[in-house]
Formats: C-alpha cells, sequence, structure tokens
C-alpha cells in the first residue's frame, strides 16, 4: 500500500486547510495516460483510501496496484508545494 510520509502529510492538511468544506473535495491520486497525478477532486465510489499520519489520500482504483510499493512525499518550498511518488527502497525516512 502507498506509504505518506511526514512531509507529504504536512503538506495535504496544508493543501486541504484552503478547500471550502462544501466543496467535498480530496487529495486524490488518478492516471494520467503514463502518470499519476495527485489533484484535488471529488472521491469516486470505488477509490481505494489510504489513511496514514492524520491524513486520507484518495487513490483510483485502477492506479492503486501500481502505488502499492511507493511513498508518496512533498518538498515545501517558499509555500509552494511539490508532490512526488518514491520507490519505497528510495525514499528518505518517513
Amino acid at each position: 500500500m502507498l506509504t505518506i510520509t511526514c512531509s507529504a502529510a504536512e503538506a495535504i492538511r496544508g493543501v486541504l486547510a484552503t478547500v471550502s468544506a462544501h466543496d467535498r473535495a480530496v487529495m486524490r491520486v488518478c492516471a494520467r495516460g503514463d502518470r499519476w497525478d495527485l489533484t484535488l477532486a471529488p472521491p469516486a465510489p470505488d477509490d481505494a483510501v489510504v489513511r496514514e499520519r492524520g491524513v486520507e489520500v484518495y487513490i483510483e482504483r485502477a492506479v492503486e496496484p501500481r502505488l502499492r510499493d511507493k511513498v508518496l512525499d512533498a518538498c515545501i518550498q517558499r509555500g509552494t508545494v511539490r508532490f512526488s511518488f518514491l520507490e519505497k527502497q528510495h525514499a528518505k525516512a518517513a
């Protein structure tokens, strides 16, 4: 299953804090060609959900098997967040 680093959890909390509760947006991973995108979007009924470090990430079912050995990380610089998916063996200590 996808693992979430402390940095990614902090970034997700920050992003979600900017969203109005009535928007019903969540952090969601979906396929875009041969890439994965992490975006604010409404959840789909069949999404897988990873709950870790106090946050939730929704994952499109078709993508979920390919993320099992990945780590979601984030780099926050000058108020800008960059998320990345790393191989577990190459990820920094979570």
